[in-house]
């Protein structure tokens, strides 16, 4: 599937040929479409502008780069692991009013735009909003709690450009062998941090 250039409105686009690299070219729109991807990340390649569409990940699309495409109050659905979205180094990613809500996003990670105004997945699942002066607020709570200086050592290694993080707390609690409780007390004490 090769979509290059023009504008799409009001299409469900099926992408599940997983013998060639599947291309969403930087030339175009989509608006109001429905995107059902079937094959792994290294069959797809997305750029161009995606506007109050639905990205649909039946197989998931673990560490998927969306540095190059313009995401308009698009909603996801399935699981998008590790995936980084915005803009990064000067690429012409953007990122807005997006809806993560029906989507597994662990260790995705958020570089520029208004993170705030992205409907996030619920807990489980936990946003830590990075800035520097947060970053010093998780600093002094690392020293009495280890959760805390877990995450914030993920944090510190990321990109300085980064914006939000999210985190699956249950793989966290199975990480840090303690309970889905002990990860709620760790980080419910920050208004940066949404569950």
């Amino acid at each position: 599937m090769k979509l290059k250039n023009g504008t799409v409105e009001n299409e469900e686009i099926v992408i599940d040929d997983r013998l060639i690299f599947n291309v969403i070219g930087p030339e175009i729109v989509l608006k109001n479409c429905v995107i059902q991807s079937k094959v792994p990340t290294s069959a797809l390649g997305i750029r161009g502008t995606l506007e109050d569409t639905t990205i649909v990940a039946k197989k998931p699309l673990n560490g998927f780069y969306w540095y190059d495409v313009s995401l308009i109050r698009c909603k996801f659905v399935g699981k998008f692991h590790n995936n980084r979205f915005g803009s990064r180094n000067g690429s012409s990613g953007l990122v807005e009013q997006c809806d993560f809500s029906q989507a597994d996003i662990d260790g995705a990670v958020f570089y520029s735009g208004s993170v705030e105004k992205h409907i996030f997945p619920k807990w489980p699942f936990l946003v830590v909003f990075v800035t520097e002066d947060n970053i010093l607020q998780l600093e002094k709570s690392a020293l009495k709690d280890e959760n805390v200086e877990d995450v914030l050592e993920h944090i510190k290694v990321l990109h300085k450009e980064r914006k939000a993080i999210c985190y699956d707390a249950r793989k966290m609690a199975k990480i840090f062998n303690v309970s889905l409780d002990d990860i709620k007390r760790s980080f419910s004490g920050f208004d940066f941090i949404k569950f």
